[in-house]
């Protein structure tokens, strides 16, 4: 009986320690996480390098730069057309509302220096932070 009692305890505790929980893939470990970058502050269109956005505190403003050769740095609310747009961002869903609610999934690119949103395949717009060179931006 007590080499019955003894193989039983050898084999349950080579169970118990030779089983581990199981590991789960490694997640790849990248620097843009969309909890890390946040939409406020300065926006430069890509397209239309003479128009930023300022969110700050809930709202978007639109800002139009005159000059051939924008300063951003310079540029303020203060700056801004009238009527700023009251917007929300949450999971990396940009809505602004402009009258009707437009909502748009803006992805974070190159370090969260630029925002992207594809509206078709291939087909997007990104906005800028100043004075990140857009040209260095390959996605």
């Amino acid at each position: 009986m007590k080499k019955y009692l003894m193989i039983s305890t050898i084999i349950i505790s080579s169970v118990f320690l030779g089983c581990r929980k199981a590991e789960p893939y490694p997640i790849q470990e990248t620097q843009e996480t969309p909890e890390s970058y946040s939409i406020e502050g300065k926006w430069v269109l890509e397209d239309y390098p003479n128009t930023a956005y300022i969110f700050e505190n809930g709202l978007r403003y639109t800002v139009y730069c005159t000059s051939p050769n924008c300063n951003w740095d310079t540029i303020t609310t203060a700056h801004a057309i009238p009527n700023p747009e009251s917007y929300t961002f949450e999971n990396d869903t940009l809505k602004i509302d402009l009258g009707f609610s437009l909502s748009n999934f803006m992805d974070f690119v190159c370090g969260g220096q630029v925002v992207k949103r594809e509206y078709a395949p291939g087909q997007y717009v990104r906005w800028t932070r100043p004075p990140y060179d857009i040209s260095n931006c390959n996605e």
